[in-house]
């Protein structure tokens, strides 16, 4: 398990041995936890692959949103977050990042504050609500993975809660699915964003099973969402 984690990092070019380390002992936490919560559908090796790593495959869109300088004062908000994915991934791989992780079920929350507390993750806190019930325009970047179809309430909580200037970035699957999900939403709804749906690559992921969806807010003047 550890050598892909390592192999995986070193393909992410995100390598470094205390975050090994620290990610290993979340691996930990989830294979301790998994049984009673459900938190994920996999064990052992399958953890690190299909979730610490495919989680980590957001670092480099987060790190063009933000740069290294100014990420100090970026608020990322992880919707959905269940077993702290992706969230407490890029926590731990840009600790620099305020990081709210936002899950509806307590059980879970208390996993990911139990979490948060043996890693001496300052920076992460966790919201026990819906993703409606967040302070709106609050959040720079807004990412979530295994989530919500995306649908009108989907578009629009995401809107609501993004910063003027802020953005989405969302792990789904095949890119076909997703095309087929816009298109049945709403033009008046649509417009309201512009999204971008950009392939991912890499060796620990079958070959096109995953994409990344860019939602940010459109400017105030009717245009519509590409």
């Amino acid at each position: 398990m550890q050598e892909a984690l390592e192999a995986g990092l070193t393909e992410l070019d995100l390598y470094d041995a205390d975050l090994v380390r620290r990610l290993g002992l979340y691996v930990a936490e989830l294979e301790l936890w998994n049984p009673s919560l459900r938190l994920v559908d996999a064990r052992g090796v399958e953890i690190v692959t299909r979730h610490i790593l495919d989680s980590l495959t957001l670092v480099r869109f987060l790190d063009t949103v933000a740069g290294t300088e100014r990420a100090g004062e970026y608020r990322l908000a992880d919707l959905g977050s269940g077993a702290g994915l992706p969230g407490i991934p890029v926590a731990l791989a840009r600790p620099a990042w305020a990081v709210c992780l936002v899950e509806r079920m307590e059980r879970r929350s208390g996993f990911l504050r139990n979490v948060a507390a043996k890693l001496e993750m300052s920076q992460v806190e966790v919201c026990t609500c819906q993703t409606r019930d967040m302070p709106p325009r609050n959040f720079d970047v807004v990412t979530a993975r295994a989530y919500q179809p995306v649908d009108e309430r989907f578009l629009r909580e995401t809107h609501a809660i993004l910063a003027s200037a802020g953005t989405g970035l969302f792990l789904k699957g095949k890119a076909e699915r997703t095309r087929a999900e816009i298109a049945q939403v709403p033009d008046r709804v649509r417009s309201l964003v512009r999204m971008e749906q950009i392939p991912i690559h890499a060796g620990f992921l079958p070959e096109n099973s995953r994409h990344l969806l860019r939602i940010t807010p459109a400017p105030p003047d009717g245009r519509e969402a590409n």
